[in-house]
């Protein structure tokens, strides 16, 4: 008896499942749709297939809206001034207040008052009144910088946005309770003023609050000390010439001691074979293929069809690939005429986030892409560097064969492919603030000294604090980290 049962179940089964089978060949077949467009099949399917489309551009943007996160904020109210970095429990605070204004643009949730375009001079005088500049530090293509605030590409400010640096919200309408925007589109140079409808007493609250319990600094912009300017007052040249926006520390500044972390990950021998192996996967390595050896600076070498993954002591990660191989693809598409800055980006991304993923107490958190994120109009060719941020400062490493100043993460993409990949896998720890930096201005006394400007002046981009760590297990005390116009190096002055 049992047996006939279990043959009746199975008979059963076996028919519900044919059943199935049969209605979804049909259902392929159709059209039932009243449009006559689409198959039930598609109906079915497609919402699914969106539905994992939409949670890997959710990924996506908090990815960016991490990796993309502001150099640094600056808070101004009346004569008192501070700057913020996302070490400063404050910093959070601010950026997701600022950032929320931006989102609800983005999502056509706020009233614009009004749009025009204003001088330059303009500008500038928003930072003398009660305001918060927000400052990327690099150029961002308007997909990317709208993308890792809201998750979306196009708004209303497409018009008029194509690439930006900073913008800035101004609170000094005094009879009105708006909120003014400033942006700047380092592509046209135009700078847009837009008044919102939104209650400016949030920002106000914000800037009192940290004044109140925190102080202010003593700081000035380029443009107030006349240093943007490329005549003195003599009649010569300068020899410096700073970016106007470029904020001086007139007095020196207290920064924290940062130490290399023995405790966590520092070199490979501490991986376990599974570790290995998933580095290996992420860089496309075959184990059953691959020619593995050890080199005269103790580095383990893995060489696969068209390229060499080297991992060398002191937690160096080095991806290389052949002049005439394609490299590595990260692509997401298969059509390369599509590839753009946007999908280059959104390629060198999700790669750094997986890869670092694999490996033991690395976190992306202390990431940050430190690169000009625009279009390369002539190839498909992209660079791009992430600096590794401890205590709100990157950390520089030393390139043992260039023996300079270097990012945490370099990589190279071309048409899809990652040509070249080098990263430092490293960890610091904070000790107590204390330690000083002297002001700016006796800083670039040195830098003068160093670049020797004979008949033209010298443009510096930015100047930003940071780390150096030379491998000496030493406490790493901070420095000047300066950008200067037409010199790709990075200079570092104490």
């Amino acid at each position: 008896m049992k047996t006939k049962r279990y043959l009746k179940d199975a008979i059963l089964i076996l028919l519900i499942i044919s059943t199935l089978f049969l209605t979804v060949q049909i259902w392929m077949g159709s059209n039932p749709v009243a449009n006559g467009n689409k198959s039930v099949f598609s109906v079915i399917v497609d919402p699914i297939i969106q539905l994992f489309s939409h949670e890997q551009e959710a990924s996506l943007s908090d990815s960016l809206g991490n990796l993309m996160r502001p150099q640094k904020i600056v808070l101004n109210q009346s004569t008192k001034r501070a700057v913020l970095y996302s070490s400063d429990n404050f910093f959070s605070k601010v950026h997701d207040a600022c950032d929320n204004l931006i989102k609800k643009y983005c999502q056509g949730t706020l009233k614009i008052l009004s749009k025009e375009t204003v001088p330059e001079e303009v500008y500038y005088s928003a930072l003398k009144e009660n305001s918060i500049y927000i400052n990327y530090g690099n150029i961002y293509d308007y997909r990317l910088f709208f993308n890792s605030i809201c998750g979306e590409t196009s708004n209303d400010l497409n018009g008029d946005i194509s690439s930006l640096r900073e913008y800035i919200i101004s609170l000094n309408d005094n009879i009105l309770n708006n909120v003014t925007i400033y942006m700047k589109d380092y592509k046209s140079g135009n700078v847009y003023r837009y008044i919102v409808e939104e209650d400016k007493a949030t920002y106000d609250r914000l800037l009192t609050e940290y004044f109140i319990d925190k102080g202010a600094q003593t700081l000035n912009y380029s443009f107030e000390l006349n240093f943007h300017k490329q005549e003195s007052g003599v009649g010569t040249l300068t020899k410096l010439v700073f970016e106007p926006k470029i904020l001086f520390h007139l007095s020196p500044v207290a920064s924290a001691v940062v130490t290399p972390d023995m405790n966590r990950f520092q070199d490979w021998s501490s991986l376990g074979p599974d570790t290995i192996d998933d580095l290996l996967n992420a860089f496309q390595v075959n184990p059953m293929t691959m020619r593995k050896y050890t080199d005269l600076a103790n580095a383990r070498v893995y060489v696969e069809n068209d390229a060499t993954l080297m991992l060398y002591p002191g937690g160096i990660l080095k991806y290389q690939a052949v002049e005439s191989g394609k490299g590595l693809p990260v692509a997401t598409t298969s059509d390369k005429g599509t590839f753009d800055i946007y999908s280059a980006v959104t390629s060198a991304v999700n790669f750094v986030v997986d890869l670092n993923h694999k490996l033991p107490q690395n976190d992306t958190n202390s990431l940050r892409l430190c690169c000009d994120l625009v279009e390369n109009t002539t190839s498909k060719t992209y660079q791009f560097t992430f600096d590794l941020y401890v205590n709100g400062l990157p950390v520089l490493q030393i390139d043992p064969d260039t023996g300079k100043s270097c990012h945490a993460i370099e990589m190279t993409i071309s048409d899809g492919y990652i040509k070249y990949y080098r990263q430092f896998f490293h960890q610091y720890k904070t000790g107590n603030v204390g330690e000083t930096i002297p002001p700016v201005i006796g800083a670039m006394d040195d830098l003068v000294d160093r670049l020797n400007p004979q008949d033209e002046s010298i443009y510096v981009l930015n100047i930003a604090r940071c780390y150096v760590d030379e491998q000496t297990q030493e406490a790493l005390l901070p420095q000047w980290m300066v950008s200067v116009n037409g010199i790709d190096e990075i200079i570092t002055v104490k």
